[in-house]
């Protein structure tokens, strides 16, 4: 009797989507499996998947169909149970430390083709000396090191999962295509970089702009994960850049998106939303510039005893978790130590890590709690700092409407106008190339 694998297949799908787990358990929704799987060339019978860490297995289940429906595969296996054991011998690969998981996906599959070689292993990725290469690597890997508190700042564990990903990608048309947190545009201190081992990468900077950036997606992912805040997932081919990435961002308020189209052809096009960080940073022009803005995270102090009141103890004053527009005349925003900030007397830019917030450029007055800090050079002017951080379009980038405000990493991607120099509104726009239509909304933009 012919066996219905398409109908197996979407069985387990459905299982998958409503019987797992909660948090850091519960299975990639098919709805964003799907759409990362968009980028993979299934009509192929010799490429190679692979998920360093499946889990219970979305993203395999997700491959085994698309492979098994394929034009190439249905000609070259018209016997679908022979199409079905070579998609699973020869072509998916998978691995999930925790081997709770793989037995239940291993089951799924076995159910499938009984007796069936499966290519998933138990290993730490991270540590694990994997010879094979691959066409395409797409996952869902974790975020956070579970045996890491997060006071230690070092429990990012995905930066380090992309970094070894690009390592096992096969040619120059291979692709990575991973979930990452909404929080990918921080410097991220991973497993393998913490303080004393040479401090934090960048995604943007690091590895994005050092490969092909072919698509993003940003925020879309809200709308199908029940649990957590933010997901990103982008497509990065391992040649060099060629300027032409689309970007598609999620509105939270009006449930819809909108796509850039390629940014060299069209910088901001999309001004009305977080992916302008992006367009600037990446097209053309911006290219131009020498450097980028460089923050780094500061939070030394956090542990340290702390006063909401300013007394004879507690008298040096420190930025605050939060910082709002009347810093000035409301003092709750700032917190007393007992002991100076070495930060203190420097010039610089400091955006908090909690949102919703805006940037606040000092003068030499305060010291930091927990934030990320630009230290202004010796050349860059305090009031080029405040006409750039307080200008509309920056009000417009971090205000709360805005799906980035709270991202304090968004500046380490965005280019920095030239600092020694004083800037009007009107100049940053020329200077970004801003449209008419897109000066237009940030001049009416309700802040």
């Amino acid at each position: 009797m012919k066996i219905d694998f398409n109908y197996k297949l979407n069985e387990i799908i459905r299982l998958q989507n409503n019987l797992f787990g909660s948090g850091n358990d519960t299975v990639t929704p098919s709805a964003v499996v799907e759409k990362c799987l968009t980028d993979v060339d299934f009509n192929n019978t010799n490429i190679k998947l692979y998920d360093p860490a499946c889990g219970h297995g979305a993203f395999i289940i997700g491959a085994i169909k698309k492979f098994f429906n394929s034009k190439c595969h249905q000609l070259k296996f018209p016997n679908t149970l022979q199409r079905m054991k070579h998609i699973i011998e020869k072509q998916i690969y998978g691995n999930d430390l925790q081997v709770k998981k793989t037995k239940v996906i291993c089951s799924l599959i076995d159910s499938l083709v009984p007796t069936v070689k499966i290519n998933i292993e138990n290993y730490d990725f991270l540590s694990y000396n994997i010879d094979m290469r691959f066409d395409y690597i797409t996952s869902n890997y974790p975020f956070k090191d579970p045996n890491k508190k997060k006071s230690t700042g070092t429990m990012n564990i995905w930066p380090a999962f992309t970094e070894k990903c690009l390592g096992l990608l096969k040619d120059e048309n291979s692709k990575l295509i991973p979930v990452v947190p909404g929080s990918w545009m921080k410097n991220s201190r991973d497993i393998l970089r913490a303080k004393d081992a040479g401090g934090s990468k960048n995604l943007f900077n690091d590895y994005m702009k050092q490969k092909n950036l072919i698509y993003i997606n940003i925020g879309e992912g809200e709308k199908y994960f029940k649990e957590g805040s933010t997901f990103t997932w982008f497509v990065l081919e391992n040649k060099p850049y060629e300027k032409k990435t689309k970007i598609d961002v999620a509105d939270k308020k009006n449930d819809f998106k909108i796509s850039s189209g390629e940014i060299d052809i069209s910088p901001l096009k999309s001004i009305r939303y977080a992916d302008n960080f992006l367009e600037v940073s990446i097209n053309a022009k911006a290219q131009d510039y020498s450097e980028f803005f460089s923050f780094s995270s500061h939070e030394t102090y956090k542990r340290k005893p702390r006063s909401t009141k300013e007394d004879k103890n507690y008298r040096y004053p420190c930025l605050n978790y939060k910082i709002r527009p009347s810093l000035e005349k409301e003092k709750f925003d700032l917190v007393y130590l007992l002991e100076p900030h070495p930060l203190a007397k420097k010039k610089k830019i400091h955006v908090p890590y909690v949102g919703p917030t805006i940037p606040y450029v000092d003068r030499g007055r305060f010291g930091v709690v927990h934030g990320q800090v630009y230290l202004l050079k010796e050349n860059e002017l305090v009031e080029s700092a405040e006409d750039v951080m307080y200008s509309k379009l920056f009000k417009f980038l971090f205000s709360e409407n805005n799906g980035l405000h709270n991202e304090s990493g968004v500046m380490n991607i965005y280019f920095k106008p030239d600092l020694s120099r004083r800037w009007t509104n009107e100049e940053l726009y020329k200077e970004i190339g801003l449209t008419d239509e897109e000066i237009k909304f940030v001049e009416d933009f309700n802040y």
